[in-house]
């Protein structure tokens, strides 16, 4: 069969993980949605608020760095069906609760079993399909983010508007996701229907340089992994990603509420648009790169998705200056500010999509899971920093100065990813285990 044509079987698959993966972002993200709401109807100041996010991206942070590990050793389709319906009763205990200490930990598990969803997609996705469509196939399912995100907002407004309350849109957003997981944990298959070392085999071309297939210790894949100086690179590069779209998602609206006279639904356009771009970007970005990565092939230094990546963070660092220094007042500037809004997405996630697929194909087939799990690690460093420490800027200095923060990460990103240019792309190859 020619593996660039999907059958049956892959497409189901794909959709059940696409509703499931919205599914988890929007349980992940229900508070962000909902945070003008509550902050207008609620006794909570920013640091509180700031608290839940930084407690949900330490949780998040953790789960998937264990989940990325686990998935190489056990059940990728039950870690994502149970994940999901936990995350779902999870929002559901939240929408229910009002102890500011008994939240704090609901969505601390929260991220914990949020760490669940990707790492399992991604081994799925390496199981189930064809090399040479990794990379699109990767940014389309990223895309399930930024259709969570565009709807996200603007349900929970509605059923604000509709109910009074920003707790009956957690209720029905963690129903939805029980329903699913149980369809999930029902449909799919941990491997598709041909022998199992085949699958391995054709997953092992798309994860990176071969080696032998006896298993390592984990100690030595970590080893291996921190003795390239490249993953440090691109972890920090997850970590930037990370703290900006953070920022983007958590306090912009706020932002632009507090700051610049945007009404409520101002601010749920300015996160739909943000997601639209992101969508867009999260598509293309993958086509881009596989076309890039199969016209100039392998390179003895650098990666041809690094001369993609290299100016979209220039950019990205530019356009979030324009939105902090040129922005005056939303009324008489809503549409340069959504247009400003779904570049910033388009960019955001393009670069999302291109780390997290740089970091799986350059690292050896035989730890990639774990390779990744570290960047991932590393890179949730970035949402717990915008949580309550990007808050604290904020309320110790000014908002200036906190985007002047993150424009100063995405610069030093910048001269990174033009340095890595210098360096053989690969992470945790051993030589003398090259076939």
């Amino acid at each position: 069969m020619d593996g660039s044509v999907l059958n049956r079987q892959q497409l189901l698959l794909f959709c059940l993980l696409f509703c499931g993966y919205t599914l988890y972002t929007i349980t992940r993200q229900s508070l962000s949605y909902n945070i003008p709401n509550i902050k207008l109807n609620e006794n909570v100041d920013n640091e509180q608020i700031g608290g839940l996010t930084s407690a949900l991206a330490l949780g998040y942070a953790i789960g998937k760095f264990v989940s990325g590990i686990l998935v190489d050793f056990t059940s990728p389709r039950k870690l994502f069906s149970i994940g999901l319906f936990t995350c779902g009763a999870i929002n559901l205990a939240f929408s229910y609760v009002s102890s500011y200490h008994v939240l704090t930990t609901l969505w601390l598990l929260n991220g914990l079993f949020q760490g669940f969803g990707w790492p399992s997609c991604a081994k799925l996705l390496k199981r189930w399909y064809n090399p040479s469509l990794f990379g699109t196939l990767w940014s389309l399912l990223s895309a399930s983010m930024n259709v969570a995100a565009a709807i996200g907002p603007a349900f929970s407004n509605l059923a604000m508007d509709e109910f009074g309350s920003w707790r009956i849109s957690m209720r029905i957003f963690g129903f939805l996701s029980i329903i699913t997981s149980a369809l999930c944990f029902i449909l799919i298959r941990d491997s598709f229907d041909m022998p199992h070392s085949e699958v391995e085999d054709k997953a092992d071309v798309s994860s990176g340089p071969a080696v032998k297939t006896e298993r390592p210790t984990f100690l030595n894949a970590l080893r291996r992994i921190f003795n390239s100086p490249l993953i440090y690179i691109m972890s920090y590069g997850f970590m930037a990603c990370l703290f900006c779209k953070g920022v983007m998602s958590d306090w912009v609206p706020l932002y632009l509420i507090v700051e610049k006279n945007a009404s409520r639904e101002m601010a749920a356009s300015f996160t739909t648009a943000f997601q639209v771009g992101g969508i867009t970007g999260n598509i293309s970005s993958g086509a881009i790169g596989d076309w890039m990565k199969s016209r100039y092939g392998k390179r003895e230094n650098g990666h041809p998705r690094n001369f993609l990546l290299m100016p979209l963070v220039g950019l990205l660092g530019l356009f979030i200056f324009i939105l902090s220094n040129y922005i005056d007042d939303m009324l008489s500037q809503y549409a340069y500010v959504l247009t400003l809004a779904f570049a910033i997405g388009y960019i955001q996630f393009s670069l999302i999509s291109i780390v997290g697929v740089t970091v799986v194909e350059i690292s050896a087939s035989d730890i990639s899971g774990t390779g990744h799990a570290v960047a991932a690690l590393f890179g949730n460093v970035g949402l717990i920093v915008s949580g309550l420490p990007f808050t604290m800027v904020v309320q110790s200095y000014s908002w200036h100065a906190a985007f002047s923060s993150l424009e100063f990460v995405l610069l030093i990103w910048f001269l990174m990813a033009v340095m890595s240019q210098f360096f053989v792309f690969s992470i945790g190859v051993m030589k003398s285990k090259v076939e």
